[in-house]
């Protein structure tokens, strides 16, 4: 008796525990009722095409700031050896701009891809749980148990897209 009077003063201030306890124990009561499989995120994330175009430009991307920033820190010691002050703080106004401009592009196509990329996971997770009937997806690193592993599934999808 004192275990319920506890678990309800517990679920009275966390309701949204209380419904997912609900859910839970419906779930292990009927499994009949839900089809739970597990798609491994991971693997998607290294093998799913546009992940991997992504990396790709990101890298170049990289490089290409990384030249940048080399040939200006070489412009500025040159600057600096021949004592031009003026010059060197002009050099360094005009090297911040473009150093700011790049890092701008660069974590624009960071967020462009990333966009991009979560949209088509979703879009693929959701087509697929409505033509196989999977009403529950989860990602495998989360999971302990055996469920069917729809991951070439997922990639499948994610190549029509």
């Amino acid at each position: 008796m004192r275990l319920l009077n506890q678990l309800s003063k517990f679920f009275i201030r966390h309701p949204a525990k209380l419904c997912l306890a609900l859910v839970l124990v419906s779930l292990s009561a009927s499994p009949a009722l839900c089809k739970p499989v597990v798609v491994d995120i991971a693997s998607i994330y290294n093998n799913y095409d546009l992940v991997l175009e992504a990396n790709s430009k990101l890298d170049a991307a990289e490089a290409k700031f990384k030249r940048i920033v080399s040939t200006a820190e070489r412009e500025m010691q040159s600057l600096r050896e021949s004592g031009k002050a003026k010059e060197l703080q002009t050099k360094q106004a005009e090297i911040q701009e473009i150093i700011d401009t790049e890092m701008a592009d660069l974590q624009d196509l960071k967020i462009e891809y990333n966009k991009k990329i979560n949209l088509n996971i979703a879009t693929a997770l959701e087509k697929l749980s409505k033509t196989k009937n999977y009403e529950l997806i989860l990602d495998k690193a989360f999971i302990v148990s055996e469920l069917y592993d729809a991951t070439n599934e997922l990639i499948t999808e994610l190549k029509k897209l």
